[in-house]
């Protein structure tokens, strides 16, 4: 009796043991498959914005809001910060100098063009859904107390292409004052990821 007692309990205890050696076996496994996804997150976090440009769609202007940032000025001359936002669901990306020109009253083109400016370098900006590409508009200010009296006019907004696109988006910004093609034409900056210069 002792001899088959003695055989059943190593039985079940060779029983019990065995399960609680797969779950190990599992735990091991699972840990292991676990680092190697945390690693090939991390190689994906990792890798710089600009790489993603070439893997993500130009952003349809469509899903592009065009907003006014901030105005500076100094030496008789206005400088506009503005973004363009991806407002869609997908990151897309924007590279290059928008299309500007400026509006009269009646939302008309003006016939005066806006030069690129070549004192900052063009960078593909990767837009996720909600950021801000950013960029600038500089002109010489008109007015009855500027340098250019009487040879300004005035603008009331601008026409802005994205990047890559022939579709439009405006900005009404209510009366301003422009020198004359003669003092220098208003420049635009190629779209960047920093609100700053």
């Amino acid at each position: 009796m002792f001899g088959n007692d003695r055989g059943q309990r190593s039985a079940a205890t060779a029983t019990t043991s065995l399960p609680s050696r797969r779950p190990v076996a599992r735990s091991a496994r699972l840990c292991a498959a676990l680092l190697a996804s945390c690693c090939v997150l991390a190689v994906v976090i990792a890798r710089p914005s600009a790489s993603f440009g070439s893997t993500t769609p130009r952003c349809s202007t469509s899903d592009l809001i065009l907003e006014f940032v901030r105005q500076l000025g100094a030496a008789g001359t206005t400088g506009w910060d503005l973004a363009l936002r991806n407002g869609g669901s997908a990151t897309c990306h924007l590279q290059g100098y928008p299309g500007v020109a400026l509006l009269d009253g009646s939302a008309r083109l003006i016939r005066v063009s806006v030069d690129r400016s070549s004192a900052v370098k063009g960078k593909n900006v990767v837009l996720q859904p909600w950021q801000r590409a950013y960029f600038s508009l500089t002109f010489h200010t008109g007015g009855t107390q500027s340098a250019c009296t009487p040879r300004y006019f005035s603008a009331y907004g601008l026409q802005v292409i994205p990047p890559d696109s022939t579709q439009r988006l405006l900005y009404y910004h209510g009366h301003f004052d422009v020198c004359s093609p003669s003092f220098g034409h208003p420049s635009v900056y190629p779209v960047r990821s920093t609100l700053n210069l």
